[in-house]
């Protein structure tokens, strides 16, 4: 969902449940912002010379003398092209999580409840010196889907929830009124309509589990649920 959080200056952001069980606020980025992170990312981690790569091809086989093999056809090139490629797209990822992501119970509280699995994983790998960076990469974000709501909120988009999948039924049923009518009385609702009544009932009755539909990584419970998180 999105709010005013006074966390980011009063902006719009959106709240997500993560697959970690922890709450965190996303502000969505300026598509400036992130061109120009892209554009650091590419001054960090180079593309390739092409130039360097780019092989004669055979005389006999070749159309015109001189003709060149494309660097793009060399092995060697698209590793390294790749490579660069993956290190720039790491290097964004991580900036844009780093300016856009707050824990709603704020950082200094993650650091101190994950402080002991960080001290843990530091002993067995090579982590980020900065406590906040490790306890975000290495215990709050847990899956990839967790990573997907974050891109999706950094860029201003969001998945569809349950109530945006009803209104989208409600306008799709304009339609089937039109087209589906064999079989049915003229002042019959065609069967299919039918179903997608009973479903919207059964959502307004309560009896419709948030849980079933797409819309559950918006869920967020009240205040009293959150505290036994």
């Amino acid at each position: 969902m999105s709010e005013d959080n006074g966390q980011f200056g009063g902006k719009i952001v959106h709240e997500h449940l993560l697959d970690s069980g922890e709450y965190i606020y996303v502000q969505p980025l300026s598509i400036y912002l992130v061109r120009a992170l892209r554009d650091k990312a590419e001054e960090l981690y180079p593309f390739p010379d092409k130039t360097l790569y780019e092989r004669k091809l055979d005389d006999a086989k070749s159309l015109e003398p001189g003709q060149m093999i494309p660097a793009e056809e060399n092995p060697d090139y698209q590793k390294l092209y790749d490579e660069a490629a993956e290190n720039q797209q790491s290097h964004v990822n991580l900036q844009c999580i780093a300016l856009s992501v707050e824990p709603v119970q704020g950082r200094q509280a993650m650091i101190d409840k994950y402080k002991d699995r960080v001290a843990q994983l530091r002993a067995m790998m090579d982590i980020p010196e900065d406590e906040w960076d490790a306890t975000l990469r290495f215990c709050v974000l847990t899956s990839k889907q967790d990573f997907n709501k974050i891109t999706n909120s950094i860029m201003g988009q969001r998945l569809p929830g349950e109530e945006d999948i009803l209104d989208g039924m409600r306008i799709f049923r304009c339609y089937v009124r039109k087209e589906i009518t064999n079989g049915n009385h003229p002042d019959q609702e065609p069967q299919s309509v039918a179903a997608d009544n009973a479903v919207e009932s059964q959502h307004h009755q309560g009896t419709v589990r948030s849980g079933a539909g797409v819309g559950v990584a918006n869920a967020k419970p009240d205040a009293t649920e959150r505290g036994k998180q």
